[in-house]
């Protein structure tokens, strides 16, 4: 998980990132990084976030049970006139390493025209 902070100060704007990695049987481990930039005119930025844990269970040719974890999130980022889908797919198996997938694409927003319901 990974929370950001920005603080403007002056001309300066400081931005603390704390991650926070959770892992099963372990201590959550965290690390903090603050950076300080020169602050630029940004424009406003619209963060959607969704998420999906599909479990999938099924019995394997020796008669013991097995479970898959599939844990997808999706974060959309609209900035200006571009939107950013990032999708995060993390496979989770028994007896292996979880495996993840970031997929990052780019698009172009085109202004939605609103739709007309004739009655």
């Amino acid at each position: 998980r990974t929370r950001v902070i920005k603080k403007i100060k002056g001309d300066k704007q400081e931005v603390t990132k704390i991650e926070t990695v959770e892992e099963d049987d372990k201590q959550p481990e965290t690390t903090v990084t603050v950076e300080e930039v020169p602050v630029e005119e940004e424009q406003p930025e619209e963060i959607k976030e969704s998420e999906e844990v599909r479990v999938i269970e099924s019995i394997s040719e020796d008669g013991k049970p097995k479970k898959k974890k599939i844990r997808t999130r999706v974060i959309k980022k609209i900035k200006g006139d571009k939107q950013e889908v990032t999708k995060i797919e993390t496979v989770e198996e028994d007896d292996k390493q979880p495996e993840t997938t970031v997929t990052v694409e780019e698009v172009k927003v085109e202004d939605e025209e609103p739709e007309q319901i004739k009655e």
